[in-house]
This record gives C-alpha cells, structure tokens and sequence, in this order.
C-alpha cells in the first residue's frame, strides 16, 4: 500500500503465519480534493476486517472462476454457472515471473502424491500448446506460407497433436522422381520406430468446401479447390512411392487441413444441414487423407492441453 514501508529479511523463512487485513472505507472530498475516512450512520469508521482464512480464499476465488471459463464463450448477458466442488483443491502461484529458481522448485517438492517428473513434463506441454494455439487463431485469415512457418516453429508439439505420437518433420520436403515433375509437400513427418510416414498439406483457414447447392440430392457441389487440395494429396503419396527406398514409404497417408467446418455451416444459407455429412462421407471415402479443419485441429489442441490438466490424485 502506498506510504507503507516493508522490511525483508530473506535469510528468514515465514511459515505458517495468521493475517488479519482490516479494510477502511473513504470518500473523495471535493473540497479539499482528498479522500477521507467514511463514517456509517453510528458515527463510526466503515471498516472491514477480515482473517487469514477468508483472505486465502478470496485470493483463490478470482483465478478459480478464470480457469473454469478461460475457453467458454460468453455472450453478452448470458448467466455461466461455475462447478464449485473442487475449488478446496485449487491452488494459485501469483505472478510466478517473481519467483527464483529455488522458490518454485521447493513449492513443486511440497506438492504430493505426484510424480514430479509427470508434472513438470506436463506443464512444458501446456506452455507450448496453449502459445501455439494463441499464434495458430493469429495466422488463421494469412495464406499457408504464413501458416506453414508456424507450423514449423512448433514442429515438437505438432505430431503429437496430428498423430498422437512423436515424428521428425522435414518442411518443404522434396520429391523427386525420375520420370515426373518434382512434387513439394509442406511437410514429411517419419517415424521410423513404428515405420509410419505422413504428407502434411496446408491450405487457407478460409477456403470453402461447399457450394451452397446441389449436384444431386443430398449431395452438395465440392468447390474445385477443395476437390483439387485432396487429389494433390494423392499424386505427393504415389510420388513419394516411385521413389521409395523402404516398404513403408509405398504407403504413406497424408493430412490435408484445410478451411473450417464451423464457418462453412455459417456461410450457408440454403443447405446448413447437409455441410457435415457430405464433409464426413467425403473423409470416409478418402481413407489414405486425414481431412482436418483449422477448428477442428485447435479442438485437438483444446483437447490435449485439458488432458495434461486432469493430474492423477493418489487414491
């Protein structure tokens, strides 16, 4: 508080110590351009007090209430309502850029029932998911060059969000057989352990899928684009196939993400309904491409940060 002068003795260790804050109530004079202590109608001071026990758990009700709707959206007046049952095991660390080396590794020493090797494992991979999905929803109205190099950037995390497993990554990969025009996927991702190799294709965050008619019933008209985006997906897998060194370069699969399912059905005026099965039965007939949506990639993000969240508490 201002004027409040604090003595620190950092060779000492607090432990344990009780609180009691006691909270005085002003009013701004406009006559003397201060503020002034306010008095209730008894005459005395407007003062609140409160104990260490409140203190702990008005400091933990704001960041409680964040972490419970960080990823909900909220429209303007609507209500949310907040599940309360685990806030007694919720626990805060504010402004962890103010605390040294040791501080932290003695608070993750405190923490137990836990395997500190999981947790800390855990808290890197959030980091890194959440700064990708902040940057991805950044680039999303960029071309794909812009989208590619991020996705670079975060080649760590991005098998593991595609695949579920690790992979090494080679961008702008090069195929080049003898008898055809060399053929340049945005990436190769290999791993050579389960033998399993996959073509990343990226296209625009706002390309459409579909037009808002029909070819026959039930059976939207696929823009050329998008129709042309999946067929270059299977001339970079038959390449790489010509020039194989190994069996499981003859068949790779391939990962085309392109445009987004939810602004798709948006965009739509006559047929909303049919976006998603058309969508669906074109992926089911495409088996050898995975067709992914930038929002339906950001969900597997969303997915696997909430799952390095849910830490195992003993029995």
């Amino acid at each position: 508080m201002p004027g409040t002068d604090i003595e620190v003795y950092p060779e000492k260790k607090i432990v344990d110590h009780r609180v009691r804050i006691s909270i005085q109530d002003t009013k701004y004079d406009v006559n003397t351009g201060k503020y002034e202590r306010a008095y209730n109608s008894k005459k005395t001071l407007k003062r609140y007090i409160m104990n260490n026990d409140l203190l702990e758990i008005i400091t933990r009700i704001r960041p409680y209430i964040i972490s419970q709707i960080k990823h909900v959206k909220v429209m303007t007046g609507q209500d949310i309502s907040i599940d309360f049952s685990n806030f007694n095991n919720y626990s805060i660390m504010e402004k962890p850029e103010n605390y040294t080396t040791d501080q932290i590794i003695e608070i993750f020493n405190s923490i137990q029932g836990i395997d500190i090797i999981v947790l800390g494992n855990s808290t890197l991979m959030i980091r890194a998911l959440s700064e990708f999905r902040t940057e991805l929803i950044g680039v999303l109205d960029k071309d794909e060059t812009i989208i590619t190099q991020l996705f670079e950037k975060y080649e760590a995390v991005l098998s593991i969000i595609l695949f579920g497993m690790e992979s090494n990554a080679t961008f702008q990969y090069k195929i080049d057989p003898e008898q055809y025009e060399m053929v340049i996927p945005d990436a190769r991702m290999d791993n050579e352990g389960k033998q399993i190799v996959n073509l990343i294709e990226c296209k625009r965050a706002d390309a459409q899928m579909f037009n808002d008619t029909l070819y026959r019933n039930n059976t939207l008209k696929i823009k050329p684009e998008f129709y042309n985006a999946i067929h270059q997906t299977n001339i970079q897998r038959s390449m790489l196939a010509l020039t194989a060194e190994s069996y499981y370069e003859v068949i790779p699969k391939s990962v085309l993400i392109y445009g987004n399912l939810k602004k798709e059905i948006e965009r739509m005026v006559k047929y909303k309904n049919l976006v998603r099965p058309n969508l669906n039965i074109l992926k089911y007939n495409n088996k050898d491409v995975v067709i992914l949506t930038y929002d339906e990639l950001i969900e597997k993000i969303d997915n696997l940060i909430n799952s390095h969240n849910l830490i195992k508490k003993p029995k």
